[in-house]
This record gives C-alpha cells, sequence and structure tokens, in this order.
C-alpha cells in the first residue's frame, strides 16, 4: 500500500469514526488541494493529517482519533522500515488534526485504548513485547516494562482493567498459544496459562467478561 492509498484509507475510516460522533464526511480522497470542494448534499469533507505513512495505527479512543506510527523510512524490499515518532490527534467536533510531542522512540504498531491512555505494543516478535503508553490530553508518553511474549503477529486487546497479548507465530513458524497480560496501574506484566489452541493471523474482541 503507498503513501496515497494509505491516506484515502485512514480517511475512509475517519469518516466512519466521526459518523458515529453525528459528523459526516467526503469521499476520503483526503488531498488537500480538495479539501475545499464542495461534498454531496449531507456530506462535510474531512482533512487528512500531514503524514500517512505506510504501517500507520488508527486508533478511537474516546472523543478523538489517534493516528501514530507507521513507517519512517521503508524498507519493504527488505522485509521492514524504521518506526515513526509522529503522532496526531483528530477532534471530530472541531475537524482539525493536531500533531502530538513525540515519542522517545519509534511508536509500535498494535495499540489498545484503555479509556485514559494508549498504549502502543511492540508484537513483531523481534524482541519481547515493549510498548509505550500516550495520554492525549497532556501529549506526555512513557515507556512500559518488557512483556514475558515474543510471538510474531500476536494480537491485543483491551479487557477491562488490563491488556491482554496472545497469540502469534513462534521462532519455528506455528502457531503460539502462550499470552500474558498488562496491568498499567501496577505497570506489571504477568503469564497466563497457555490456550488449549494455538492461533495465528486472528483477532482478539473483549466481550465484557472475556476474551
Amino acid at each position: 500500500m503507498g503513501y496515497v492509498d494509505a491516506r484515502k484509507r485512514l480517511a475512509a475510516i475517519a469518516c466512519l469514526v466521526a459518523a458515529f460522533a453525528g459528523i459526516a464526511c467526503g469521499d476520503g480522497d483526503g488531498a488537500p488541494a480538495e479539501s475545499e470542494l464542495s461534498a454531496p448534499s449531507g456530506w462535510t469533507r474531512l482533512p487528512s493529517p500531514a503524514r500517512v505513512p505506510f504501517g500507520t495505527t488508527l486508533l478511537a479512543a474516546g472523543d478523538r482519533l489517534l493516528l501514530a506510527g507507521g513507517c519512517a523510512h521503508d524498507y519493504r524490499d527488505d522485509g521492514g522500515c524504521g518506526r515513526s515518532r509522529h503522532a496526531y490527534s483528530f477532534a471530530p467536533g472541531e475537524a482539525k488534526w493536531r500533531e502530538l510531542p513525540r515519542p522517545p522512540r519509534g511508536v509500535p504498531s498494535a495499540g489498545v485504548w484503555t479509556g485514559e491512555e494508549a498504549i502502543f505494543l511492540d508484537l513483531s516478535g523481534r524482541r519481547p513485547a515493549f510498548g509505550m503508553a500516550l495520554d492525549p490530553d497532556s501529549g506526555t508518553w512513557s515507556e512500559i516494562p518488557d512483556g514475558p511474549v515474543s510471538a510474531a503477529n500476536a494480537e491485543a486487546v483491551w479487557a477491562g482493567d488490563r491488556v491482554v497479548v496472545w497469540g502469534g507465530r513462534g521462532r519455528n513458524g506455528s502457531g503460539e498459544a502462550k499470552g500474558a497480560t498488562f496491568d498499567p496501574e501496577t505497570g506489571e506484566w504477568s503469564r497466563i496459562a497457555e490456550a488449549p489452541v494455538s492461533l495465528n493471523l486472528f483477532d482478539l474482541v473483549w466481550t465484557g467478561s472475556e476474551v
């Protein structure tokens, strides 16, 4: 996916989130030159952020959208990229993107919203899961300790009072059954019992009582 395609995808997702906030949007093209063009009746064209690199994380965070990370330098031909330190906040009521203070290092790709802060985790499998937390009200970033899991393509979900990380692809290429939780109140990771099945390339959802 190229830079332009990423902008179109971001604008389309922003439209959906804005719709839940009671604001309609345009065709998702996102090009600055078209931001002042008239939209179909009943729609309002929303702006795109300044940067939408490949691999960007878009996170619904209460009354706003957060956009962070992605490729700082695209090395996809070599199998990877450097992580961007750019992050933006979008308030649908203002229809305006605001650049947030830069984190101490590149933003990992997996993000969850706790109700108070955004937690971004590196679940690439290249190292034990490390991450950063962002308070969007103050723009303050803080690092969280490394976790006990390191499977590639693991998934994360907010489960009411903690982050649950599970699954993915182990170093031998097989699906992973291990998992862990992170409690942002204590800043501690805890291992959970291994699942009876292993999964790779899947999604986690929280029902309100179980993952």
